[in-house]
Formats: structure tokens, C-alpha cells, sequence
């Protein structure tokens, strides 16, 4: 009846506005009029704004000739079997509606105008129908809707949850790869009440084939709705309590049912993960909410809105990789929020008010970025997700004021989890995860110890440092792990040196050891990834141990040393033993240092303080079980290991200027263990055999040529395996070397000195016969 009456929009001119506003005028040419206001696209030339002023003049009007035109276009289709309204003046009329809507919002205001638009809104909607129409129903129940807001009855709700067809998204999975498998485990989707048009109801509409959506009309849909919620600002707030209360308990109904946002639908939605067609059109919703100030307030509204936004944005890391830029914008949130150098979201109240609690969720959520699988075609992106992920993790440390223990415990627990995955994708048998797990477990090591010594966990973090005890027994054998323990200890050390005992910088061995790992740029160049190694180490961490109190300098040494471990050494590799036991010879050999350094005063300046290295029973109490031990270990793949475990168990009771005497337990321990080197040396030298042990004789003689001038008790017990191990030394067919022979030499000499102290007290463990001395002063007379 109207389908050739569509012209372009123009403004009319006074006689035929008044003869559209002129009740008497047939109803053809009042909708032909009003057809010509009718806004399809942006105006020119001040068009809309007459458009604007008329329909808010006089809505009442133009509200009664949709009505009247639409009832009579009815009338006419049902005159014919099988006649129905042209579609072009059905969505023409549709538009009439959205324009009253749009410039007249005001226009809703009695009962009765909703019923009757209630009623027309079925009609669109009706499953009968073709797409393009209930297309244009869906526009006009979401404007109607947005209109009334929380004034409509409860069931338009209802009609706008039936719009939604989630049932396409059910039948499969997408993996984080990209491809699709059968979902086996089908979504159990909610219904919603739907009345039924009677026959005198229904419009002559044209039908369709499907009375429900396809996938395609049915994604098309919620982009239509997703998209009409993005652009309201004033009415955001309603639509994201709507979002809540019917839309997420489907899509994401485990989450809301953490926040206890769910009624009769637990058992409904996917409970697996929303697939990810509508996980992207949420995130975009969210995202573009929080970036604009006034859309914020309802997402910051409550700490429940700003749990559901960020456990859907927990879940946005299941995304597949071609959806990383999404991600990756995503992640700005958490930068803006920690580190407050990006200021497109903001940092509510709310969240300042409960910070620790929300950091430790952003740290939660961020960690998820190294478990996701990623792929070759994606490594750019990912490889620098994870960068900035450390980068946030690193920034706590510059914030410690504000950060609470919790906080750092999760952190720290955070950075051992992510390690031990790491390691896991070493291992294992992908490529990809091969080489993500080599290029950043080295780094992600480094930020554990960096934020570990920043934040320096007591003694009362028992569970904590457990944690770091485990995952270091677990993975010494990784270089990154031993060199980073080795650095922390040694770096201790000096500062413990310098501040402890007072001997300038100058003077302590060794250089501080830098946190030193690398970066990889990661550039896809020709559908290829190119990978570039740069170095970097962390600055300024000379500085932050120089600043440690005193107290905590201490426990941390403490803590780090015992990081050596304490399990049965006989299980250890030993290559990775020898290098744990010279890590202990380097902090001892700091040490007993101190001593030997003479300590230079310039002119004009003030006399240090008197600088001693640490009593040897203090020494022995934290190291000597773990030297006894290395010393009682045989394999030739030790034999290095067990050498330096001579010479530094050696250099602590021959070098050491200690103001106390040593205790007899270290005393017998020790003769123990020089018993036992130099006995099996002997016997295997004298019997012409393979000499596997006499490097631990050369470690004992080498340094140990003053022990008998220390006048230690119970040392003489040692003397003949001492004297037999010099013979065999110093005898003419021996291939020892020359410094091997001074030092036979010396150890004699200190021998001698005993005739003088002990005179004629006999010597113990000798046969008594003529041939050989029976006493200390007939040793003089030996002829070796």
C-alpha cells in the first residue's frame, strides 16, 4: 500500500505539516508525510533538528498514525489469503517508532501506550517471521526498554532474554589453539516465560523458514545488543545491572555464583567457560565502560560489580591466540591500576579503600598469562604480555608502603608457581613450550629473588620460605636457580662483611654480583619469528642491599645459606654437589679473609674500627655438617667436591685468628674426618694401588701445615697418620709436587715443636718397640 512511498528526508512545508497533524487527513498521505521526517541516516543542513523539534511537538501525533497506519496496512494484508504487509513499510514504520523513541522519550508515560507497545513489540518478535523483521523488532524492544528502564513490566525482561538464541554456542569448544572439538558435556540453557499472540493479535508479517535463529542471525543479534549498550552513557548503569542479573548468570555462571548473583540458574549456562564468539563481546563492553569516567562508576559501584568484571577478565586468558590483541588491551587495566602510568582507567575509591585485597587478585589474574598456550604465529604478542606482566610484578617492590605481608606472600607463591610450570614446558616434548619455557624461566627466577630481597620475608613466613626451599631443592640443577642463589648469597655475604664486621668495600673479595638475565625482542618478519638475546641487568640493587637494617641482613644471610639443603647429599648429582660445596668454600673464604687484610689509614682520616672474621665455633656451627658430609663422600663424579670440602675445613681451623677455643665436638669431628682422608690415602698409596684419594690428602697437607702449632687438644692423636702421610710425600720415587712437598715439610716442623711441649709424654697409637720413638722428645731424633 506504502512500499513506493519512501523518498529521501527533506523538512515539510507548512500545508503539509498541518495536513499530517490534521486528524480528517486519509491516513495514506498523513504516513506519507511523516515518512518524509523519518531519520535513516545523518542528516544535512539543520534536517534533523526540525525533524527533533516535530517529533517532540508532537509525539502524541505521530504515535496515533503509527498506529493507524500499521492497523490498516493489517487490515488490507487480510483481505487476500496470503497476503502480507510489504516488508519495506513494516521496517518503515519500525523507524517511525525509533525515531519517537529517540527524540521523544518522554512519549511513554501511560499504561495503556505500553500495553499496546508491548503487544506490537510480539508482534515483530514472532519466531514466524523473517529475519530482517524480527531484526527490527529487537531495535525497537531495546529502545523501548532503555526508555522505561526499571519501570517496564517484568516479562518485557523476559521477551528481551528470548531474543538471545545461546544454543549455537553450545554445540562445540573452541581450544586456545583455534581449532574446535565436540563439546561432550551439552549446556544446560535456561527458558523464559513467552506469551503467545492470539490470532486477532498477529500481524500479516512474511514468515520465515527457521522460527529460531540461525548462528549466524544469532551472533548478529547480540553484536546488535552489546553494540546499543556501548554507545548509552546515561543509561549504562542500567544495562550492566541488567547485564548481571540476566546475562552473565548464563555466560559466566560459576563466577556469579562465587558472588552469590545467582537464583534458580546454578545449574544452568556454561559452566565450562563462555564461548569465546561472546567472551570477546563482553570484554569489549567492559573495557570501553571502564575507559569512559561516567560508564566507570557503575562497574566501581560496588565491589561485587568490580569482582564480576574481573574474574570475566580472569577468564579472557583462555582466549585463543588470534584474539591476543584483546588481551593485550586488557592487560592495560592492571598496569593502569598498579602502576599508574597509564591513566585511561581510573583508581577508584572503592579499590584504594580494600587495595591488598585487589592486589592480590590482579596478581591471581595476571599469572594467568604464562599458562596460556600460545604458538609460534602468536609469540610476539605473548612473549611481550609476559615482559609486562613481570614489570607489573616488579613494581610492588616500588610501592612497599602500601603493599601488605599477604600481598608479598601471594607474590612471592606466584613466582614459584609460574617457575615450576616453566620448567614443566622446558620439559616437555612441544616446541613451543620448549622455547617459552627456556627464554623466560631465567627471568621470571631473577624477579622472585629480586622482590624476595625487597621484601625480605622474617622468620614467622615459615610456610613461605618453604616454598622457596622446595622449589630450590627441585631445581638446582637449573643453572638460572643456582646462579641466582649463588649471587643472593654471595652478594649477603659481602654486604654482611661491610656492615657487620666493618671492613671497607675496597677490601672485601670479590665484586657484587649483578641480576643479570636476558631479554628476547621477538619480531615476526615474513610470517617467521625473529629472536634477539639482549642483556639486562636489574639496576640499583647494590644500592637496596647496601640500605637492609642490620636484623634483616642477618636473616636473610641465615635464611639463604640454609638453602643448601638438608636432604641426604648421596642423592645429589655430583657435579651439582660440587657446586652447592664451593659456593659454601667462597662465603667461608670471605670470611676467614677479613682477618688478612690490612686495613690502610690515610692521612686525615679517621682509624677504623678493628675488623676480625667470625669466631670458628660460629663458623662451624652453620657450616660443618655440611663440609663432614662432603667429606664422607667417595664417588669419583664428587672428587672435585670432596677436595674443596678438605681445603675449606682445613683453612677454618689453620687460618682462623679466633679470640675463643674451638669446641671439642668440632674438634673430634674434625679429627674424624683428617683421620679418615689421610688413612685411606696412606693405604691405598702403601699398597700400590689406584690413588682415587689422595687429592684429599694433597687438600690436607696443602692446608693444614701449621694445625700442630695451634696447640689444639687431642691434635697429636693425628700425628703419625700426619708422618706417614709426609714420608710417602717426601720419599724419592714420589710424583708430588713441589708445593706438596713444602707443605710435608712444613707439617713436620710443626710437629716438631710438640717435642717441646709435651716432652716426654708418650705418643698414642704406636707399637711399643725400640725401633721407633715411644715419646714426643725422642721424635727429634727421627730420621725421616
Amino acid at each position: 500500500m506504502f512500499a513506493g512511498i519512501r523518498t529521501r528526508p527533506s523538512a515539510l512545508d507548512a500545508k503539509k505539516e498541518a495536513a499530517l497533524l490534521d486528524k480528517d487527513t486519509p491516513i495514506s498521505k498523513r504516513f506519507k508525510y511523516l515518512s518524509q521526517l523519518t531519520v535513516f541516516y545523518e542528516e544535512e543542513g539543520g534536517i534533523e533538528t526540525d525533524v527533533r523539534t516535530f517529533y517532540q511537538k508532537n509525539y502524541s501525533a505521530v504515535y496515533t498514525i503509527f498506529l493507524d497506519a500499521l492497523n490498516n496496512l493489517d487490515a488490507e494484508a487480510k483481505k487476500k489469503v496470503g497476503k502480507t504487509i510489504p516488508n519495506g513499510d513494516v521496517l518503515l514504520l519500525a523507524n517511525i517508532l525509533l525515531t519517537l523513541f529517540k527524540y521523544a522519550r518522554n512519549m511513554i508515560s501511560r499504561k495503556w501506550q505500553q500495553r499496546s507497545l508491548i503487544l506490537y513489540l510480539e508482534s515483530y518478535l514472532d519466531e514466524n517471521n523473517v529475519f530482517i523483521i524480527k531484526k527490527k523488532g529487537v531495535e525497537l524492544l531495546l529502545n523501548f526498554v532503555d526508555i522505561m528502564q526499571d519501570n517496564v513490566d517484568a516479562k518485557v525482561f523476559d521477551m528481551v532474554m528470548n531474543i538471545f538464541n545461546f544454543q549455537p554456542f553450545t554445540t562445540d569448544l573452541v581450544l586456545s589453539n583455534g581449532s574446535r572439538v565436540p563439546d561432550p558435556t551439552p549446556v544446560k540453557l535456561p527458558s523464559y516465560p513467552k506469551r503467545a499472540p492470539t490470532e486477532g493479535e498477529k500481524l500479516r508479517l512474511e514468515t520465515g523458514k527457521n522460527t529460531t535463529f540461525t548462528a549466524e542471525e544469532s551472533y548478529e543479534v547480540l553484536v546488535m545488543f552489546f553494540d546499543f549498550v556501548k554507545t548509552k552513557t546515561d543509561q549504562f548503569d542500567f544495562w550492566w545491572k541488567f547485564f548481571k542479573s540476566r546475562l552473565a548468570p548464563v555466560l559466566y555462571p560459576n563466577e556469579c555464583k562465587s558472588l552469590e548473583l545467582l537464583n534458580k540458574l546454578d545449574d544452568m549456562g556454561y559452566t565450562k567457560h563462555c564461548p569465546t564468539t561472546l567472551h570477546l563481546l563482553v570484554l569489549e563492553m567492559i573495557l570501553m565502560g571502564l575507559e569512559n569516567p561516567k560508564k566507570s562508576e557503575s562497574l566501581y559501584q560496588t565491589d561485587k560489580d568490580i569482582y564480576l568484571f574481573l574474574l570475566i577478565f580472569r577468564q579472557s586468558f583462555l582466549l585463543p591466540t588470534n584474539h591476543y590483541d584483546s588481551l593485550t588491551r586488557m592487560l592495560k587495566t592492571y598496569r593502569s591500576w598498579i602502576c599508574r602510568d597509564y591513566f585511561l582507567y581510573a583508581w577508584p575509591d572503592i579499590m584504594e579503600r580494600s587495595r591488598n585485597i585487589y592486589f592480590r587478585v590482579f596478581i591471581d589474574n595476571l599469572s594467568q598469562t604464562f599458562f596460556m598456550q600460545g604458538d609460534e604465529m602468536a609469540m610476539d604478542v605473548h612473549f611481550t604480555m609476559c615482559y609486562e606482566v613481570l614489570e607489573i610484578f616488579l613494581f610492588f617492590t616500588n610501592i612497599p608502603e602500601k603493599v601488605e605481608f599477604d600481598t608479598w606472600s601471594d607474590l612471592l607463591s606466584t613466582h614459584m608457581r609460574i617457575y615450576n610450570h616453566l620448567v614443566q614446558r622446558k620439559n616437555s616434548n612441544d616446541k613451543y613450550d620448549q622455547q617459552f619455557g627456556t627464554m623466560l624461566e631465567r627471568t621470571v627466577i631473577r624477579n622472585l629473588f629480586m622482590i624476595w630481597l625487597k621484601c625480605h620475608p622474617d622468620d614467622s613466613a615459615v610456610d613461605l620460605w618453604n616454598q622457596l626451599y622446595e622449589l630450590l631443592q627441585k631445581n638446582f640443577n637449573m643453572e638460572s636457580v643456582f646462579t641466582m642463589w649463588r649471587s643472593t648469597l654471595l652478594n649477603l655475604t659481602r654486604t654482611m662483611i661491610h656492615v657487620v664486621f666493618g671492613l671497607p668495600e675496597e677490601y672485601i673479595i670479590g665484586e657484587f654480583l649483578n641480576y643479570e638475565t636476558e631479554l628476547y625482542d621477538v619480531v615476526k618478519k615474513n610470517k617467521k619469528n625473529k629472536i634477539t638475546p639482549r642483556s639486562h641487568i636489574y639496576p640499583q640493587m647494590k644500592e637496596h642491599f647496601q640500605k637492609l637494617e642490620q636484623t634483616v641482613l642477618l636473616q636473610q644471610w641465615h635464611k639463604m645459606v640454609k638453602m643448601y639443603g638438608f636432604e641426604n647429599v648421596q642423592n645429589t648429582p655430583g657435579a651439582l654437589h660440587t657446586k652447592k660445596i664451593r659456593v659454601l668454600s667462597e662465603v667461608i673464604t670471605m670470611f676467614l679473609d677479613i682477618s688478612q687484610c690490612e686495613v690502610k689509614v690515610m692521612k686525615g682520616t679517621q682509624v677504623p674500627n678493628f675488623v676480625h672474621s667470625p669466631e670458628a665455633n660460629r663458623l662451624l656451627e652453620i657450616f660443618m655438617g655440611w663440609l663432614i658430609e662432603a667429606t664422607s663422600r667417595h664417588d669419583e663424579a664428587f672428587a672435585d667436591g670432596r677436595y674443596t670440602a678438605y681445603v675449606t675445613l682445613c683453612r677454618i681451623f689453620c687460618n682462623q685468628k679466633s679470640s675463643q677455643p674451638i669446641q671439642m665436638i668440632y674438634l673430634a669431628h674434625f679429627y674424624k674426618s683428617i683421620y679418615l682422608g689421610l688413612d685411606e690415602a696412606n693405604q691405598e698409596i702403601s699398597n700400590n694401588g689406584p690413588p682415587k684419594n689422595s687429592r684429599s690428602m694433597e687438600a690436607i697437607l696443602l692446608n693444614s701445615q701449621k694445625l700442630f702449632s695451634y696447640g689444639y687438644p687431642g691434635c697429636n692423636a693425628l700425628i703419625p697418620h700426619y708422618v706417614t702421610s709426609c714420608q710417602l710425600v717426601l720419599r724419592e720415587t714420589s710424583t708430588s709436587s713441589r708445593d706438596l712437598r713444602i707443605a710435608a715439610v712444613h707439617t713436620l716442623i710443626s710437629v716438631v715443636t710438640l717435642t717441646y711441649y709435651y716432652g716426654d709424654l708418650a705418643l698414642p697409637n704406636l707399637d711399643n718397640s725400640d725401633a721407633e720413638p715411644n715419646t714426643y722428645s725422642q721424635t727429634k731424633r727421627t730420621n725421616l
